[in-house]
């Protein structure tokens, strides 16, 4: 996929290289250290629906969750950045949310033809076998404005 941002080559858990956008380096690595997945991000969103925000992809419902528990946990009512933040996730329009139900195990298909012409036959003649494994992926758009305090939590859980 190509990015219409400048890139920076980044390495994805050990396994293997991705490029991110450059101006959210330090989230996405932050993010990482703290054990999320993600699966996608932009550090500015076109889409008029989400106002030039950044947008972030979880690879599952339990790094969105360890995500928004890191960023929303706060110590101090007086910290007026830590409220705001907890505000925007839990009551104004600063994060946006779209969920999507996937699967995460593939079709085993007994040969490559019935693959090939699976849309042709009934499914009672397609040896198929299949286990769900069923998540919810979730994409999240938020202001900029919070990416240096959502860096800030990040950090703090990690040390």
């Amino acid at each position: 996929m190509h990015s219409r941002h400048k890139t920076t080559t980044l390495n994805y858990f050990n396994e293997y290289s991705v490029e991110i956008d450059s101006e959210i380096v330090d989230l996405i690595e932050a993010m990482w250290k703290a054990g999320i997945e993600t699966s996608g991000c932009c550090q500015e969103e076109q889409d008029a629906r989400y106002n030039k925000m950044i947008y972030i992809q979880f690879e599952n419902s339990e790094s969105c969750k360890k995500f928004l528990n890191i960023i929303t946990d706060y110590h101090s009512p007086n910290n007026e950045g830590e409220l705001e933040l907890w505000n925007a996730v839990y009551h104004e329009d600063g994060f946006k949310f779209r969920m999507n139900i996937v699967d995460r195990n593939f079709f085993i298909v007994d040969n490559k033809a019935d693959f090939q012409d699976y849309k042709k036959l009934p499914k009672r003649d397609l040896n198929v076998k299949h286990n769900t494994k069923f998540d919810i992926n979730v994409n999240m758009w938020f202001n900029k404005k919070y990416k240096a305090i959502i860096i800030e939590k990040l950090k703090d859980y990690c040390s």
